[in-house]
């Protein structure tokens, strides 16, 4: 709402109107819009798993934590599901069954209103994931097929992956502890599991990524000289993180 009113007041047009009119725009990008999705008794019993998980790891002590060090309810960084009902828990507004049952509660509602934004997009192509018996290879094998069958993808990236499925691993590892040493080590190891033109795009990709984060740019630029076209989104990141490159350097 604030994001909607402070928009008119800029523009004087409206936030709606907006909208449509940029879902309406065709993007001058060739890429498919994956959204994975499962039976919505399903969705909501992950998620309040999700939210007992979260409990038995500790979330109270956290948000206990972070109320010592002057965090308060008005702070927008503390209105984060889960965070704003533990303190309420904390600050005496109610008892932490409640705490819980509204955090389980708010994330179902969270869920249902990201499912209904995606909806309305026009490229959404969906996953059920109950189809494919919620096995992850099944289901990038599904993505694949669909993206050679729009002729996006080279056919020598089919197949199950070892390297691929490796290297997304380390990389959300990464994504966590930001260990870039370690990272850019683990992922030189994998380069032996390599099979196919697109696995070695991919790791180069990411290998000149890591280097640019280590600041090592000139490195950087030659890995990125050598990755070959592949279809036009993994071009467009090649060449975002080459201009990231000439702007640091």
């Amino acid at each position: 709402m604030i994001r909607a009113l402070e928009y008119y007041h800029q523009t004087g047009q409206k936030m709606s109107r907006h909208n449509e009119e940029e879902r309406q725009k065709e993007s001058p990008y060739e890429f498919v819009y994956f959204v994975l999705n499962a039976p919505r008794e399903q969705l909501y019993q992950r998620i309040d798993r999700r939210v007992d998980q979260m409990m038995s790891e500790g979330l109270v002590e956290e948000v206990k934590r972070l109320k010592e060090m002057g965090c308060t309810k008005e702070m927008v960084s503390m209105q984060g599901l889960g965070y704003k009902e533990i303190l309420a828990y904390l600050d005496g507004e109610y008892a932490l069954d409640e705490a819980v049952y509204t955090i389980k509660r708010d994330t179902r509602h969270f869920a249902k209103r990201q499912l209904t934004w995606f909806r309305r997009e026009r490229q959404v192509t969906w996953i059920q994931k109950e189809k494919y018996d919620y096995d992850e290879e099944k289901i990038l094998e599904a993505m694949i097929s669909h993206l050679e069958g729009k002729n996006m993808l080279k056919k020598k990236l089919r197949g199950k992956s070892k390297f691929l499925r490796k290297m997304n691993e380390l990389m959300e590892i990464y994504s966590r502890n930001q260990d870039t040493a370690f990272a850019y080590r683990e992922l030189l190891g994998l380069e032996p599991l390599i099979k196919y033109e697109g696995e070695r795009a991919m790791f180069d990709l990411n290998r000149a990524s890591l280097l640019y984060d280590m600041e090592r740019y000139r490195e950087a630029e030659n890995v990125l000289r050598r990755i070959p076209s592949i279809n036009p989104t993994f071009d467009a990141m090649c060449e975002s993180l080459r201009f990231k490159i000439l702007d640091a350097k």
